[in-house]
């Protein structure tokens, strides 16, 4: 018989298979049996009873096989195992007969179909209903049938032998084969699952790999993002500072503007002197006499002086803004140099019969831009006669710490006020008056001192007490 009767071990449990096949087997064992009976010529309503039970036997088969649910009818099968025992022990001569072979076949048969725990039940109970029939044929044998010949019970009990054989070698086999068909499940199973981990594996490769591919891109990006906030960061600086840039151009522009307003209202007063006075000797040279003329001529020649020293300052300031001055610092003997500007100057100071005097040690060098450093020195010398009234003193003083060299030009002159010393070293404020004896100036020469100083890493400062005088000193280092 082809065990797939039972069930296909593909849609049908291990359980389930062994279920039908009892219950198969039932209805064989009892076809078998009526088929015996009637050639032994056994009572007729036992066979009735047992087409009945074969018929019971055959529904469960169809519920288990066809419907699927035999797992649920497996106590039913019990009682009607029993039921068909209980029968056979009463027509076949109880414990004399074969009966108790076929309480040995179901027992095994059975167990199969129950959970170890009760299936131990199952075999007590069935050890149980063998005891209490054994008793009640002890106590009542009239209620049990004997054979009716010795014959009769050895052709019983050979057909019970041989079906118990038959039934341990079916259920042995169908064991096996069930057996066997649920390890070739198990090993397609872990075939399967072995595959579909090696494909979990392979996917787990790929994300894993497509995660670092994201992670990297995701880092990338951030990088990406981190350089562009930072240029970003740098433009907005850029844009602040060009911005900055572009105001305080402007602010610079407007502040050159003023000053050549300045600059020209400051030239064109000296040539308007210079041609009124130079028209009049022109006009009544034959008139004047000596010391008018002498007069006249003084006048347009300190004119024309105060407007060159003007345009040479002018000049030197536009090369300085252009760049075309060279800085070429060298060791210079401040002392030396300081003497070839009072000699240079000596006219100015004559004329007002002022005193200039040099305080400084004969050794004192410093390191810096004759051309520069002797403008500022003239300039600073120049405005302290300027502004000095006659038989005055001027004192340039120069002193050496560890750090700097300090140069005072020192004037007892008129002074300068508090509101033209914030203004005195820019370009867009006229601060310039007229000197003690009507010398005129624009002030650009403190401007130049000013850039002169600061590109030899110094610094230029004033002190100035109004109607006492004025101090105008530079710090420079000695590196």
């Amino acid at each position: 018989m082809n065990f797939s009767i039972s069930g296909s071990k593909e849609t049908t449990s291990l359980e389930d298979r062994f279920y039908n096949t009892v219950v198969l087997f039932g209805v064989i064992n009892v076809i078998v049996i009526v088929l015996f009976n009637q050639m032994l010529g056994l009572s007729f309503y036992l066979n009735l009873f047992l087409v009945l039970l074969g018929s019971v036997y055959a529904v469960l088969f169809y519920i288990g096989r066809i419907k699927r649910e035999g797992a649920s009818n497996k106590f039913i099968l019990l009682f009607l195992v029993l039921a068909t025992l209980c029968v056979s022990w009463k027509y076949n001569d109880g414990y004399n007969g074969s009966t108790i072979l076929y309480f040995f076949i179901a027992t095994v048969s059975l167990v199969f179909l129950f959970k170890e725990r009760i299936a131990i039940f199952v075999t007590i109970f069935i050890t149980l209903v063998a005891i209490a029939l054994s008793v009640i044929q002890y106590l009542y044998p009239q209620y049990i049938i004997p054979y009716s010949s010795n014959e009769e019970r050895l052709i019983d009990l050979l057909f019970a032998f041989i079906t118990l054989l038959i039934t341990l070698g079916y259920l042995v086999i169908a064991f096996k084969r069930n057996l066997f068909a649920e390890r070739d499940i198990v090993e397609k199973q872990k075939i399967q699952i072995e595959s579909q981990f090696e494909e979990l594996t392979n996917l787990h490769a790929v994300l894993t790999r497509v995660n670092s591919e994201v992670i990297s891109q995701r880092d990338e990006i951030s990088k990406k993002n981190a350089e562009l906030e930072k240029t970003n960061s740098l433009l907005k600086e850029k844009k602040v500072s060009i911005q900055q840039q572009n105001k305080e151009l402007q602010d610079l522009n407007a502040e050159k503007n003023k000053f050549f307003n300045i600059i020209a209202h400051d030239l064109k007063n000296p040539f308007q002197s210079i041609f009124g006075f130079s028209d009049l000797l022109i006009n009544d040279i034959d008139t004047l006499d000596k010391e008018r003329t002498l007069f006249f001529v003084k006048t347009i020649r300190s004119s024309a002086h105060n407007t060159y020293d003007l345009l040479e300052n002018l000049l030197m300031w536009s090369r300085s803004q252009t760049g075309v001055i060279g800085f070429h610092p060298s060791p210079i003997y401040l002392k030396k140099m300081v003497f070839e500007i009072i000699r240079m100057l000596h006219g100015n100071s004559l004329a007002k019969n002022i005193t200039v005097s040099c305080e400084m040690d004969d050794d004192i060098q410093i390191i810096a831009d004759r051309n520069m450093m002797s403008t500022v020195i003239r300039n600073l010398l120049s405005n302290a006669i300027k502004y000095t009234m006659r038989s005055g003193n001027v004192r340039i003083v120069a002193t050496k710490s560890d750090y700097a060299i300090t140069i005072s030009v020192i004037d007892n002159g008129v002074g300068i006020s508090d509101e033209n010393i914030k203004n005195l070293f820019s370009i867009s404020q006229k601060t310039s008056s007229l000197g003690t004896e009507n010398e005129t100036g624009t002030g650009l020469g403190l401007i130049l001192c000013k850039e002169f100083i600061e590109q030899h890493s110094g610094r230029i400062s004033v002190e100035s007490e109004y109607g006492k005088g004025s101090t105008f000193m530079l710090l420079l280092p000695i590196n």
